[in-house]
Order: structure tokens, then sequence, then C-alpha cells
């Protein structure tokens, strides 16, 4: 309802009015059936892309730890960082890390 690369937008409701309308309706039809606007012609591909995305198929890495000796020794041994500095760097990255896996909403969450 804000627009989007493919869509222009509802005058009149930005983000947070368009996620109190979806949270009261369900869905941009049943939206528009309440405030009386026409629904985009191209709705079904614009919702695909936000559903149905491409992926790369790429496995995620199973383990941290395992990434993080990885970077370590290329750090360490190919690029001479000491031990201390390459620890702050990696006890910084898995201190984001954790933030963004506990609290980073999906589309779903709404």
């Amino acid at each position: 309802m804000i627009g989007t690369d493919f869509h222009p937008g509802i005058k009149g409701i930005g983000p947070k009015t368009g996620l109190k309308l979806i949270r009261e309706h369900g869905n941009i039809e049943a939206i528009s059936e309440v405030k009386g606007f026409e629904v985009p012609g191209r709705i079904d591909e614009i919702r695909s892309l936000f559903l149905e995305h491409p992926t790369t198929g790429e496995p995620l890495p199973k383990s941290v730890h395992a990434v993080e000796e990885d970077l370590r020794e290329f750090l360490q041994k190919e690029r001479g960082f000491s031990d201390r500095r390459v620890q702050r760097a990696l006890d910084r990255l898995t201190g984001v890390a954790r933030l963004r896996s506990s609290s980073q909403p999906t589309l779903f969450d709404f």
C-alpha cells in the first residue's frame, strides 16, 4: 500500500497506517472494500515478489564456530592480526548475530 518500484502506493496510507489496516482486515482486498480504493491490477505479482522471492539455494553454514575458526586462522596466519584484535572483532560479530537472530521480525510476525 505504501508503494514500491512496481506500485505507486495508495494516497494517505503510509507504513504505520498500512500495518494497522493489515492487522485489522488481513489483506489489501478487504481493506479496499472498507476504504473504497481500487486494488492494483498487479497485486498478485507484487505479493509474490515478497512471499515467493528467489533464493540462491546456497546452504547456510552449519556451525558459527567453524566459521569463526576459519576466519581466525585466515586473519592471524595469513594477514598477521593479533589474537586479541581478532577475538574482539569476533565478539562484536557474534553479539550482532545474536541480536539479529533473536529479535529480527519476519513478514509473518505481523
